[in-house]
């Protein structure tokens, strides 16, 4: 139990006091990269059914070894854990014989712990060839595997070709690679305290890292997340203490995306300290968590600004608008997704522009299939932003006369007179005259009175004044717009009068009320002083037709006719 709380506190020693700046990342591979790799590694085992021979017996194979097999071989076997095969490949002339014993395995190890924070080799790259290449500048029976960066600059890993005890010839890592394992792993191998933390727990790996390094970033982001929450409390309780305090949609941003988005950048400042594998690199080069934390808080921030645009056009009673907002938030939303899936999808390795041209064409596809829907689309945005009319007001629109209901995406419902709805694409409403009753200032009545023709000359003007004195500063009237009253025009059976005046406000119903009044008034001054409205008239002149003579009777009262013509 001591042991076990001991090396809970050195592990959370290392988490916090284990500069960053050390294991400093250099450009790890994309996630793809590390797939294909691994499926070739596959490959490359599959065709060797046994691991490359050592190099007594490389000696008995005829000396068939390559660059690649090799390497291969050197993987396997860290992989399993047995350095003492691993150490086989390690060239250790240099080392006193006495020594390569026991120190061939742990050079082994810790070349496999610095190439897998700081190596990533493509198959690809090397040959496979017993010769090794020969058109790759190098002097002959010498491979260049990789280099490692370290503050006192790039360590070169490389294998030459030699001749075994047997004859036969063996590739091996250099005496100069194996000089500097000790320099690789002082700058990226696990440290004091990872040392004694392996020395404690199995020596098992999954990634390219062992156990202890797993509970360690499981520990790291736990305390980053922990972090992150106290972050967030505090900034979440500073921001309740304002006097219009935090709106809900902005507390579920604080107490969600934003603290998931500050957690994650914690653990990818501090998760150089754990010492992840390349192949862990290459996974959080994706930045997985960060881009949909990212989205997340974007998104939220679209709720935060609609809900915010929302409130302010109901102040100024612009409510009509808010029906654009949530379809315009939500084409920002799906951007800003497209966006971070491409970013994502670029860190993996893929060819985002492929993905581009493709979702290019099928754009077109559904552009041309949905054209209708974006023109009415479009005419809602033209309708809502030059605000022709707005809910509640009466218009005429291709000859539908009715009351405004809602304004759509797509259509415009009207509530019409006789309480028919109608259903207005958007295209035709922009395209077409818009009567916008609703909004006029007053109503105006044009009319023609007409008196019967044998209306002496005074009479006739007579009847205009009466008409004059009735309008006169009638109900509704506005000094910019007196009425008008004209004897104008000689009509085919009447003397014309032409009335106008204009009322406000335009109550339709009270205009009526008013037109009435005015009408019995006219009427009956009319009456008094003798003056005979006209009414329709029409004059029939006979002529006599030779073949059907006229005939003009007379009748008595008593049903007798008499003076036949």
């Amino acid at each position: 139990m001591k042991t076990n709380s001991l090396c809970l506190l050195a592990l959370l020693a290392c988490l916090v006091w284990a500069p960053a700046s050390v294991y400093a990342q250099d450009k790890p591979p994309t996630l793809k990269q590390v797939i294909a790799s691994e499926e070739k590694a596959k490959d490359a085992n599959g065709k060797q059914t046994q691991p490359a021979p050592a190099p007594q017996a490389a000696e008995a194979s005829g000396g068939q070894e390559s660059p690649r097999g090799v390497l291969v071989a050197f993987v396997t076997a860290t992989r399993r854990g047995d350095y003492i095969t691993a150490a086989r490949y390690l060239d250790l002339s240099a080392i006193p014989p006495a020594q390569r014993a026991k120190l061939g395995p742990r050079l082994a190890y810790r070349l496999k712990v610095a190439g897998a924070r700081k190596l990533w080799l493509d198959l690809e790259n090397l040959s496979a060839a017993a010769k090794g290449a020969l058109d790759d500048g190098l002097p002959p029976d010498l491979e260049k595997i990789g280099n490692i960066g370290t503050p006192q600059g790039n360590v070169d890993l490389t294998m030459h070709r030699v001749r075994g005890p047997g004859g036969n010839h063996v590739w091996l890592f250099t005496p100069r690679t194996v000089s500097q394992i000790d320099l690789l792993y002082r700058h990226h191998g696990h440290g004091l305290l990872g040392e004694k933390l392996t020395e404690y727990l199995p020596d098992r790996w999954f990634m390219g890292m062992q156990l202890w390094q797993w509970a360690a970033m499981f520990i790291l982001i736990a305390l980053c997340y922990l972090a992150a929450w106290g972050i967030t409390a505090v900034v979440g309780g500073l921001l309740a203490r304002r006097a219009q305090g935090i709106r809900p949609v902005g507390r579920h941003m604080l107490r969600g995306p934003f603290r998931l988005l500050l957690a994650a950048l914690l653990f990818t400042w501090r998760v150089d300290a754990v010492g992840p594998s390349m192949t862990l690199q290459a996974i959080m080069k994706g930045q997985t968590v960060l881009i949909v934390a990212g989205v997340w808080c974007m998104l939220t921030l679209v709720d935060l600004a609609v809900e915010r645009m929302s409130l302010r056009m109901h102040e100024v009673g612009n409510q009509q608008a808010t029906v654009l907002l949530r379809p315009v938030g939500t084409i920002v939303k799906v951007l800003f997704v497209l966006t971070a899936g491409m970013l994502w999808l670029d860190n993996l390795g893929f060819k985002v522009t492929t993905i581009l041209a493709s979702l290019g064409v099928g754009g077109l596809a559904v552009a041309l299939a949905a054209q209708d829907t974006l023109k009415n689309f479009i005419g809602s945005i033209v309708i809502l932003l030059d605000k022709p009319f707005r809910v509640g007001e009466r218009i005429v629109v291709k000859g539908h006369d009715g009351f405004v209901e809602e304004i759509g995406l797509r259509s415009v419902k009207l509530r019409q007179l006789d309480g028919h709805q109608a259903v207005v694409p958007n295209e035709l409403v922009v395209s077409n005259d818009v009567e916008n009753i609703g909004r006029r200032p007053h109503i105006r009545r044009l009319s023609n009175l007409g008196i019967a023709y044998d209306t002496p000359p005074d009479k006739a003007k007579r009847a205009v004044e009466i008409i004059e004195g009735i309008l006169k500063d009638h109900e509704g009237s506005s000094p910019e717009m007196p009425p008008r009253v004209f004897l104008n025009d000689f009509s085919d059976h009447a003397l014309n009068i032409l009335m106008v005046y204009w009322y406000q406000p335009p109550d339709f119903w009270a205009f009526q009320a008013f037109n009435q009044k005015v009408n019995l008034q006219i009427m009956e001054r009319l009456g008094a002083e003798g003056i005979r409205l006209a009414y329709p008239t029409r004059t029939t002149l006979l002529a006599s037709d030779p073949e059907r003579p006229l005939r003009v009777e007379t009748v008595r009262s008593s049903g007798e006719k008499t003076n036949p013509d």
